[in-house]
């Protein structure tokens, strides 16, 4: 897809609609868990993955967002006929997430207990909330991969 000719404004809202499927499917993940917990677990199991999935929304829409500047610049480098730059845009990228992956591994399952507090977790439902957020935090390297894979892809 060329943004440099013709209607920029379809092309916009082509680009723009499975970008805003992908949050919006991210963000029902939380509602999802909301729903499983609300019809067989307790209030206290209802509050914790709510609260949980409020961590889990901040940090994914962090990565994501960090992730589009991966697409950006691959757009970028494409349009300047600078491709010889992508490789190198790739290695640093994979580093810095990689690097972002385990930083935020060791805080969500080491931390959650204290993450559960701060998010002020009703104080029945705080090891619920630690034990969400751990499970969330365990799959961090796989939200990541996906997110990241995903802005190499919109930017090629």
């Amino acid at each position: 897809m060329d943004f440099t000719q013709g209607n920029i404004l379809k092309k916009l809202i082509r680009f723009m609609i499975p970008i805003l499927g992908a949050l919006v499917l991210q963000a029902a993940y939380g509602a999802v868990d909301l729903l499983v917990v609300g019809r067989f677990g307790s209030t206290a199991g209802l509050s914790a993955v709510s609260t949980g999935s409020q961590i889990l929304n901040l940090v994914t829409f962090v990565i994501t967002q960090l992730a589009m500047g991966i697409t950006v610049l691959i757009a970028r480098y494409i349009g300047e006929k600078s491709t010889n730059q992508i490789g190198q845009l790739l290695g640093g990228a994979t580093v810095v997430f990689s690097i972002l992956a385990v930083g935020l591994f060791v805080v969500m399952v080491f931390f959650s207990n204290p993450l559960a507090i701060l998010m002020q977790a009703p104080k029945e439902a705080i090891q619920l909330t630690s034990s969400y957020v751990k499970i969330c935090g365990a799959g961090i390297f796989f939200i990541i991969a996906y997110n990241v894979l995903s802005a190499i892809f919109r930017g090629f």
